[in-house]
């Protein structure tokens, strides 16, 4: 069974693309098929116990004699029990999709730094705090005297997606509001706010940022309800307490249970879309960036140069006789050359740089921050680590190839030539002996937008 190869260094998605090219297509479906029945697996089984939930609630309170002579909660409370229910999780069902399509897009934005970091944190612990603020006007009635919420959630979903910072601006919020704000300053605000304060020390110390586990949130889930629990016991003097706090209990893990499945879906979900925007942007082969992912990445750094007024650079190279490789000891060899040379591009450039595989044996790299004069140190550099380089074929022979490679420099290169510019600088190097650089030195009239000073 043959594998093509390819770098450990990939990223899954690639290493995915990669395995499905050989004879594995038929096992990778497999797997794929397997991977989808576990999945649809999982979401039944998180529905079946929310209904199950539900179901138990609404037994619950409809047929427990001692709660309905206690408390003369009848059927038309019930129903008003449920409908607010059915509120609280419609919205939280709506918040979680809509915040997760906007937070998604914005930590894929490609900000960075600790400020914009902050920002993010910060904007997304104010709008949980204030949708938690929001699930208080949408209480439900845990039997006739008593009403509650479920404003625990927020700041756990808060913590898992955010951390520690989200979830303090989270906590903070609804702390307060439910202090001085939800009927006055009282004994029960105070524990409210209580309440809430200690669920924020809770979830800091079980959850972790970014990784959602069903262990650990039930721990947080289970921990938050029997800090509310207390609270309930040391304010309710119904002889019914015991029941009200069941209830309560019994629809905090209800909504905890569906809490999670809501995010580990959305998270999955994007997970998915981003490896499939990622697979179609990358080289199935090398792990580079494709064709059409180069196009794009021109037309971005030549506005983000317009704007910033910092120049860069497109390396253009191609493999020397690559075709003698393919003839002499067939095409796994020849991709197994395509393959150790993206390698050595990954090491000779630059996170920041984008390397793309145009097709075949040719490929550009957009070099930021580089005029004509730093290209040639670069450009050099990258010609010697191939020229260096051991390529390690299948079947154990080791050969040595080399490239040749043109430059053109932006704003010195008009955008619309640059390209060509760089292709023309690539065949002269292959033109006059191979294994050289050389570069384009054809002015532009235009720098960074505006003409040029002469």
């Amino acid at each position: 069974m043959h594998f093509p190869p390819f770098s450990s260094s990939l990223y899954p998605v690639e290493a995915i693309i990669a395995w499905e090219t050989g004879n594995m297509r038929t096992c990778k479906k497999r797997v794929e098929l397997y991977r989808e029945f576990v999945e649809y697996y999982r979401i039944m089984l998180n529905f079946i116990v929310f209904f199950t939930g539900f179901f138990q609630i609404y037994m619950l309170c409809l047929l427990c004699p001692y709660e309905i002579r206690c408390s003369g909660f009848n059927k038309v409370g019930v129903w008003h029990m449920l409908q607010s229910l059915i509120n609280n999780f419609t919205a939280l069902t709506t918040f979680l999709f809509l915040g997760y399509i906007v937070w998604s897009k914005w930590r894929s934005s490609g900000e960075n730094g600790r400020f914009r970091a902050f920002k993010r944190q910060f904007l997304l612990g104010s709008a949980l705090g204030l949708f938690g603020v929001s699930l208080m006007y949408i209480s439900f009635p845990l039997n006739s005297s008593t009403l509650t919420d479920l404003r625990q959630l927020p700041i756990l979903i808060s913590v898992s997606i955010g951390g520690w910072a989200a979830g303090g601006i989270t906590t903070l919020i609804i702390g307060t509001y439910r202090l001085f704000f939800l009927n006055g300053f009282t004994i029960s605000s105070m524990l409210g706010s209580l309440d809430a304060l200690l669920t924020y020390v809770i979830a800091i110390c079980i959850l972790r940022e970014y990784r959602l586990s069903l262990r650990r949130w039930n721990w947080a889930v289970g921990l938050s309800a029997i800090v509310t629990a207390a609270v309930f016991y040391y304010l309710l003097e119904d002889a019914d307490k015991w029941v009200a706090i069941l209830v309560f209990i019994l629809i905090f893990f209800t909504g905890g249970l569906f809490t999670f499945s809501m995010l580990t879906y959305l998270k999955r979900s994007n997970e998915s879309l981003r490896m499939m925007r990622e697979a179609a942007h990358r080289d199935f082969l090398t792990g580079l960036f494709n064709a059409r992912a180069f196009e794009f990445m021109m037309e971005q750094k030549t506005e983000t140069s317009n704007r910033s007024s910092v120049p860069f650079t497109l390396l253009m190279l191609d493999i020397d006789y690559f075709k003698r490789v393919n003839d002499t000891y067939g095409h796994p060899a020849g991709d197994a050359v395509l393959s150790q040379i993206a390698d050595v591009l990954r090491g000779t450039f630059r996170p920041g740089d984008h390397i793309a595989r145009k097709g075949g044996e040719e490929f550009a790299v957009i070099v930021d921050a580089c005029d004509s004069e730093q290209i040639r140190i670069i450009a050099e550099r990258l010609r010697r680590n191939v020229e260096n380089h051991v390529f390690r074929l299948p079947e154990g022979t080791e050969i040595h190839i080399t490239v040749s490679a043109g430059s053109a420099t932006y704003p010195d290169i008009d955008s619309h030539l640059l390209v060509d510019r760089a292709d023309r600088a690539l065949y002269e190097a292959k033109a006059t002996g191979r294994n050289r650089v050389c570069r384009a030195t054809l002015p532009s009239p235009y720098r960074f937008g505006k003409p040029m000073d002469t």
